[in-house]
C-alpha cells in the first residue's frame, strides 16, 4: 500500500444498475492497479450496491447509514492513503486517462475538473438533464480557471483538500459551498481537457423531474449558506420566473458552444418540464422558509 499515490473515492446509494460499469472505468485505467486504490462510500443501499461492489476489486467499502453525499466524501477521505484524492459519482465511467492526467496535473492544480460528457447519448430525457445540469463542462482543449467543480468529477491534493473544513454535511448543493470554502484559502479551481468522464444521465422523465425539484430546493438552502454576492437577492418567489427563463437560456448557451444545439433543439420540450421543476422546488423551500 506504500506505493498507492491516488485514492479514488466513489460514494454511492442504490446504484447497482451504474456500478459495475463505474468501477470497472477505475480499474481499467493505464497507471498501474497497484499505485491507486477504490474506497466506495455506501449511505444505507437497499439493494444490490455493495455486492456488486465487492466483486470489483474495491480496496475498501465504508457502510454508512443514509446520509448526505458530502458527508459520505468526508469519510472516504479520512480513509484515504494516497496523497491524492480522486472523487467519482457511481453514476459515471471515467474515460481512459482519467487518473493519468489528474497525476500529471496535480503538481500545478491543486483542485481539478474537465469535461463531463452525457453517457445515455440515445436518449432525449438524457440530453435535457445533461444541459440543464453539465452543460457547461462540455469538451474543451483549453486548461482554464473555473468558479467551482461539479462534484461527479474533481480532484484534489489531498493535502490542499485537509486545510479545508470539507463538504458540507447538511442536504445541499455540497459542491458549490465547497467551491467557496477553497476561495477562503486561496485555491483555484482549474478545467483539465483530459480529465474526462461520462455521466450516466437519467433517461427517465419522472426521475429527471424529481431530481431537478431536489436541486430546485438545494440552490435555496446553499444560497442562505453561502457567502456569494447578492446570492439571497435570487431566493425571492418573484425571481422564480426569471430563474426559469435564465436556465433555458443558459442551457441554449452551453448547447451551442458545444455544437449540440440540434440535441437542445429536440431535447426542448424535456429542458422546459425540467427547468419548470426546478424553479417548483425553489417556490416550495422559499415557502417553507
Amino acid at each position: 500500500m506504500d506505493k498507492i499515490s491516488i485514492s479514488v473515492i466513489i460514494p454511492t446509494h442504490n446504484s447497482e444498475t451504474t456500478i459495475k460499469a463505474c468501477l470497472d472505468s477505475i480499474i481499467s485505467q493505464s497507471i498501474p492497479r497497484d499505485q491507486f486504490e477504490i474506497i466506495v462510500v455506501d449511505d444505507g443501499s437497499t439493494d444490490n450496491t455493495v455486492d456488486f461492489a465487492k466483486t470489483c476489486g474495491v480496496d475498501n467499502i465504508l457502510s454508512l447509514e443514509p446520509c448526505s453525499i458530502g458527508r459520505a466524501r468526508n469519510l472516504g477521505v479520512k480513509s484515504a492513503k494516497g496523497p491524492i484524492i480522486a472523487f467519482l459519482d457511481s453514476d459515471c465511467i471515467a474515460k481512459e486517462g482519467w487518473l493519468k492526467a489528474i497525476s500529471e496535473h496535480i503538481s500545478s492544480k491543486n483542485a481539478m475538473t474537465g469535461p463531463i460528457l452525457n453517457g445515455n447519448p440515445q436518449s432525449l430525457v438524457a440530453w435535457a438533464e445533461y444541459f440543464l445540469e453539465f452543460g457547461g463542462y462540455y469538451e474543451q482543449n483549453k486548461i482554464f480557471p473555473i468558479r467551482f467543480i461539479p462534484g461527479c468529477n474533481q480532484a484534489y491534493s489531498k493535502e490542499i483538500f485537509l486545510k479545508t473544513a470539507g463538504f458540507s454535511d447538511k442536504w445541499v448543493s455540497e459542491d458549490v459551498l465547497f467551491g467557496e470554502e477553497l476561495k477562503k484559502h486561496g485555491v483555484k479551481a482549474f478545467f483539465i481537457p483530459q480529465i474526462q468522464i461520462f455521466h450516466l444521465c437519467r433517461t427517465d422523465l419522472q426521475k429527471v423531474l424529481c431530481n431537478m425539484r431536489m436541486l430546485g430546493k438545494y440552490t435555496v438552502r446553499t444560497r442562505k449558506m453561502a457567502s456569494v454576492k447578492y446570492g439571497r437577492l435570487f431566493i425571492r418567489k418573484f425571481f422564480v420566473p426569471l430563474i426559469f427563463l435564465g436556465k433555458i437560456a443558459k442551457s441554449m448557451n452551453y448547447a451551442f458552444k458545444a455544437r449540440k444545439l440540434s440535441k437542445f433543439i429536440l431535447s426542448l420540450p424535456y429542458v422546459i418540464l425540467a427547468s419548470a421543476a426546478f424553479c417548483k422546488g425553489i417556490w416550495i423551500e422559499i415557502g417553507n422558509g
